[in-house]
This record gives C-alpha cells, sequence and structure tokens, in this order.
C-alpha cells in the first residue's frame, strides 16, 4: 500500500490514537516536565523537528510504498510489558521512554524494515522527547570540580578542594548542581545530533561530532566555572556572585553553540545523495490489515494489563486511605523539635503516615506509603533524604547493622557546618540503600499482589563522622530500636491485615 494513500494515512493514524490512549499517563507527565523544567524544555521542539525531517523528502515518500514486519508487533510487546513493569513501579523516566519506544515501533510495524532504516534518523531522534539524564548531574559536578581546580593551579591561583567545595583566599566556592551544566550538556546533545545527521553523509562523521557535542558542553562548563572563580577571586568578590554569575553563563554557552557550529561546519559535506524510491517491496493490503489488528490488540492487552496491577493495589491504596490512623501526613504525622531539622532538609511528600522526632539526642525520620497510591511515592525525584541546595556531600558508605543495611552519608555546607546521617529504605521484610533496587522491589511486590507498606527511615546527627557512627551504632542496637522495628511490623500487619480485608 502506498504511504501517500488515504487508506494508510488513515490506519497510521487510527495507531497513532491509540497509542496516545494507552501511553496518555506517560505522555502528558512527559509534557509537564517540558513545561516546568528548562533543561527539557527542547522536548517541545523534537517532534516538529522529526517531522521536519521527514519532510524534507517528501518527493521519496509520494512513491515509497508500506511493507509491515511482524518484528515491529514482537518489539511492541516487550516494549509494553516494560511499560506495565515501569507502571507498577511508578517508574517514570522508564515509562516516558517505554511509551516513546512504542511509537517507534508501531511506525516500523507499518512501514517496515527498507522505510524505517530509510527513515532511521528522524524516527530515533524522537528519543530525545524523553526527559532523562538528570542522573548525570553528580558526575557532572565532580568533572566540572575537576576542571576548575586544574585551571586554578594553571593560572597559580592557590585552593584547597573539599567535595564539591573549592576554597579561595577570597573566598569559598561551590559546584552546586545548577553549576553541573546538564541543561547545557542535553541541549547541545539534540541539537549537535540533528547537525551531524543534516551536515555530514559518513557515519564516522557523524559520531565524531556528536562525541565533540557532549565533550565541549561539559569541558566549557569547567572552563566557565573557573572564569566565575577567576573573576570573582581578581575582582575581591565584587563580580560574578551574583545575577551577573548567571546571565554570564547564558552569554558564555551561546557563544559555545555557535563555536560547536562554526568548527562543524568547516568539516561539512557538500550534499547528500538524492533517494530513489525503488526497492521497496510492495505489500498487499491484507497482509497490512494483519499488522494493524495485532498493533490494536497489543495496545488493549496493555490497557487491560495496566488495570489489573491498579486493582491489584487498589486494595492497600484505599485500605489506608480508610484507615484512621493513616489519612494524612498533616492529621497523624508526629513531629517534635529536632535539633537538626532545620539544617537536615529530609523531605517525603504525601506520604500515608510519618513521623519525625527527637530521641537521645538523634532526628529519627520515618515515612510509610503503600507501594501504588494516587498520590505520592516513596522514590521520585520531589523526595529527598537532605537539601541539595545546602547540602553537598562529603563521603558516602553503608554500614551493616543487626543484618540490616544502612547508608551513611556526611554533609558540609558553605559555611563548613557539618552533618552526618544514615538511611534505608524497608519494601516487604528486606531493607534498601539503594533507589533503583527499591524501586524495582516495589514493582516485584506490586505484581505479586503483596499490599504491604514500604518505608523509608532515617537518622541524623549534626555531629563529625566518627562521633556520629557510634551514637548511630549505638541506637541501632538498643532496645528502644527493637521497640520501634516493632512498631513497624505492628502498623504495616495490624492495619493492612484489618483493613485490607474490607475491600477483598
Amino acid at each position: 500500500m502506498p504511504i501517500a494513500s488515504y487508506r494508510f494515512l488513515l490506519l497510521l493514524t487510527l495507531s497513532v490514537l491509540i497509542w496516545l490512549i494507552v501511553f496518555w499517563d506517560a505522555v502528558f507527565a512527559m509534557e509537564a516536565i517540558w513545561r516546568r523544567s528548562d533543561t527539557f524544555a527542547h522536548g517541545y521542539f523534537i517532534l516538529p523537528i522529526s517531522v521536519y525531517l521527514l519532510l524534507r523528502q517528501r518527493c521519496h515518500l509520494k512513491h515509497a510504498t508500506a511493507s509491515p514486519t511482524w518484528l515491529g508487533v514482537v518489539l511492541l510487546v516487550l516494549v509494553c510489558a516494560v511499560y506495565l513493569l515501569a507502571f507498577a513501579a511508578d517508574i517514570n523516566v522508564l515509562m516516558q521512554l517505554s511509551a516513546v519506544l512504542a511509537l517507534i515501533f508501531i511506525c516500523y510495524t507499518l512501514i517496515g524494515h527498507h522505510l524505517a532504516w530509510h527513515y532511521k534518523f528522524p524516527l530515533a531522534y524522537l528519543i530525545f522527547m524523553v526527559p532523562m539524564g538528570e542522573n548525570l548531574i553528580p558526575a557532572l559536578q565532580e568533572i566540572t570540580a575537576d576542571i576548575s581546580v586544574l585551571m586554578l593551579n594553571l593560572f597559580g591561583i592557590s585552593n584547597f578542594r573539599e567535595g564539591l567545595y573549592i576554597q579561595l583566599p577570597s573566598g569559598m566556592f561551590e559546584v552546586a548542581v545548577a553549576c553541573s551544566g546538564i541543561r547545557y550538556l542535553i541541549a547541545c546533545l539534540a541539537l549537535g545530533t540533528v547537525y551531524a545527521h543534516l551536515t555530514y553523509r559518513s557515519l564516522p562523521k557523524q559520531l565524531l561530532f556528536i562525541a565533540f557535542s557532549i565533550a565541549m558542553p561539559i569541558v566549557a562548563n569547567g572552563i566557565r566555572a573557573f572564569l566565575i572563580m577567576f573573576i570573582a577571586h581578581t575582582s575581591d568578590m565584587k563580580y560574578a556572585t551574583g545575577v551577573d554569575h548567571l546571565i554570564y553563563g547564558w552569554l558564555f554557552f551561546g557563544f559555545v553553540i555557535v563555536l560547536m557550529f562554526y568548527i562543524g561546519n568547516k568539516f561539512a559535506d557538500c550534499g547528500h545523495k538524492a533517494s530513489t524510491a525503488s526497492g521497496f517491496v510492495k505489500a498487499d493490503t491484507s497482509v497490512l490489515y494483519g499488522h494493524i489488528s495485532a498493533l490494536i490488540v497489543t495496545l488493549l492487552l496493555t490497557i487491560q494489563l495496566q488495570k489489573n496491577v491498579d486493582t491489584v493495589t487498589w486494595a492497600s491504596v484505599h485500605a489506608s486511605t480508610a484507615n484512621p490512623n493513616l489519612q494524612q501526613p498533616k492529621d497523624v504525622g508526629k513531629r517534635q523539635n529536632m535539633a537538626g531539622e532545620d539544617l537536615w532538609g529530609i523531605e517525603f511528600q504525601n506520604a500515608l503516615k510519618h513521623e519525625q522526632v527527637a530521641v537521645d539526642g538523634i532526628d529519627i525520620f520515618q515515612a510509610f506509603y503503600a507501594n501504588k497510591q494516587d498520590v505520592g511515592e516513596l522514590i521520585n525525584h520531589h523526595n529527598q533524604t537532605h537539601n541539595p541546595n545546602r547540602w553537598t556531600i562529603v563521603s558516602s558508605e553503608i554500614l551493616h547493622i543487626n543484618s540490616q543495611p544502612f547508608r551513611l552519608i556526611e554533609l558540609r555546607d558553605i559555611q563548613q557546618k557539618s552533618l552526618t546521617y544514615l538511611y534505608h529504605y524497608g519494601v516487604g521484610s528486606a531493607y534498601y540503600t539503594d533507589q533503583n533496587i527499591a524501586k524495582l522491589a516495589q514493582a516485584w511486590q506490586s505484581l505479586r499482589g503483596d499490599k504491604r507498606y514500604s518505608y523509608v527511615f532515617a537518622l541524623s546527627l549534626p555531629v563529625e563522622k566518627q562521633r556520629a557512627k557510634g551514637r548511630f551504632i549505638d541506637y541501632l542496637t538498643s532496645p528502644m530500636y527493637v521497640q520501634h522495628l516493632d512498631s513497624v511490623v505492628a502498623m504495616r500487619s495490624e492495619a493492612l491485615g484489618e483493613e485490607v480485608n474490607k475491600f477483598e
């Protein structure tokens, strides 16, 4: 069937509409991130760019013929399975990536191997719609600090680095999250990738420029951080420490992008070879309808399984909200004056129940969640174990106390105040210190129909590390901690044992 025919366009439109219905939650969440985040605002332009790249070859499209493939259906089934797992675990970025890949595989199924390979770049470029990459921020902060210290040493400026803090004779500087350069890296990568496709014919040159578009903003961000320190140091902290710091950053990276394209243009190829419409196998209309039917069945099954996951967790969610002891954090959460509360900045939003208390000089925090609830989840980017805007992690290690793992974190702020805390996540009867593993454990628990709560437990003490470790170990081996475990077990068993039965 010719791609330009109204029948094929109607079938493609129908498939995309069904895709949108199935993955609406992921698509809507993706757009919400584009709207509120400067880092991913470029997501609005990815689909128009992909459509433009397709329309650049509209003469080819007019004569192209679809040759559907069952391999696309197989890939779509696998992606939908991943989506359901991510849905059960509330892993938003994986849900969004699965949604975009599902759209790509739908197109691949309908147009076939040859056309999909011919238009591989416009299809693959859709992946840039997914707002991912923030997990690179800590590594980018370290690289920025490394480059800054290297440049300071080259210019003979004495400095002392501790973690992400760099002390100069004129003052203290912190390589904060905003200084990581993540937004410039992602923007340069998105722009550099499409520039490489339009400018170069050979794959090695395209990959080389894409690598250049990754390396250049990283190195440039380190140089930018050094120049800010240099200007502030030489001006006795009069310049490059306030709003001019941000304005300088915008101007600097505008120059970097222009320079990147200027260098890339020096090695540009002289146009692309014209594509021909020959060599594409014609497909029987009945075969295409068979593939359309398989796509629709797969998407409808995904909707039904998604509803089943909701049904499995509905009892635990609504049992939690029905229990008067687990209504809302503001109503039931215990909150006493804590020695390090203002400093610590731990925050877990929309918990079914939470407590913040001070016991024997140690600040204790715990928050409980159903594995899947209407509003709120144990692990997401809003929840934080400390305030990243104030604190920088100096060290991190794993402790095992009473066969339970804890992550011990030492923090320091720009005023050289220190704070130490440890925490772990409880999922079912297991304990985890890694967010990703805890998230997967929650997904497995939801898929098994296990209605037990998950929770985070943390202790904080604004003192030095060695002393804090001893205090923490004393508490975690004390009868008081045993009472804490008893209360956790009681809350998780009694509430769920009594309340869930009402809904089963």
